[in-house]
């Protein structure tokens, strides 16, 4: 016979702990956040030149997409991350280094030097961020 004394109550799943991994995943998720909004400046100053309104909305988008890092970061705050430190490490890895072939790719290929660091730096930034929120 099961006792109806407890049958109302909710089990809520604990908070995830503080650790010292969790603390260099949000450093380096803020890190990644700046990075793609000096790429997002970039790709402005590339495809608009360095004019007042040009400048003007690049550092306005800018920082609309910090305000945005930081309002994601706060959604995710009690998420369980899901990679390990190994793969988590390679990931960063495997995104650096592919930053540095992009880079030597579009030098390659003569690309817009303006355009192309821009572009480069937004996506390494958003790869780094993705990486440490998963």
């Amino acid at each position: 016979m099961q006792s109806e004394t407890f049958s109302n109550q909710r089990i809520f799943p604990s908070r995830p702990r503080i650790t010292v991994f969790r603390v260099i995943r949000s450093i380096l998720y803020f890190i990644a956040t700046i990075i793609a909004a000096f790429g997002l400046i970039g790709i402005f100053n590339g495809l608009y030149g360095t004019g007042n309104r040009a400048e003007g909305l690049a550092i306005f988008f800018a920082l609309g997409l910090l305000v945005a890092g930081v309002v994601i970061f706060l959604r995710m705050r009690y998420r369980v991350p899901q990679l390990r430190l190994a793969h988590f490490i390679w990931g960063i890895l495997g995104a650096t280094v592919g930053m540095v072939m992009a880079f030597f790719l579009a030098f390659a290929l003569g690309a817009n030097p303006d355009l192309s660091f821009g572009f480069i730096f937004l996506l390494y930034g958003f790869v780094l961020a993705a990486t440490s929120l998963w």
